[in-house]
């Protein structure tokens, strides 16, 4: 009976499986989190349009109620610029993360070729000792029938 092929690699292929693994779980999670920040974003933006057309059109009673409508506003407008800077952020650990991934899916490819590559050779091997088996079967049995002859 033929032995059972075993990969040498394997205990590798298994790591870097599990490091593609966890690439895609921090990408989706730096997308989600990038996706909320969108969300926050748009929501600031109308906030911020709605509060300054209110702005306009109503003219404050008082200089206070002007003092304080404009550091409302000023307010939203930091708001913004840090989920903006956020958002900036997130992009550029989503971009810095799927060259992680990338790198680790081709490393990973490339074992798996590898894999293959043996498996095929061996699968070969087998057959070659098989035939060769079977020739010195068919040897055999062809010199014993001209011995008893």
């Amino acid at each position: 009976m033929a032995k059972k092929f075993q990969f040498r690699l394997a205990t590798l292929l298994k790591i870097r499986t599990h490091e593609v693994d966890r690439l895609q779980r921090e990408l989706a999670a730096i997308l989600q989190r990038k996706a909320e920040v969108e969300h926050q974003l748009l929501h600031y933006r109308q906030r911020l349009e709605t509060e300054a057309g209110q702005f306009e059109k109503q003219r404050p009673h008082s200089i206070h109620e002007l003092e304080t409508r404009w550091h409302y506003l000023r307010r939203l407008q930091i708001e913004l610029d840090t989920l903006e800077q956020h958002y900036q952020y997130l992009v550029d650990q989503e971009t810095h993360c799927r060259q992680q991934l990338t790198a680790a899916l081709q490393r990973q490819r490339s074992l798996e070729k590898l894999k293959e590559r043996k498996q095929q050779e061996y699968q070969h091997l087998l057959q070659q000792q098989e035939e060769k088996q079977m020739d010195e079967i068919s040897q055999r049995r062809h010199s014993h029938n001209k011995s008893t002859e």
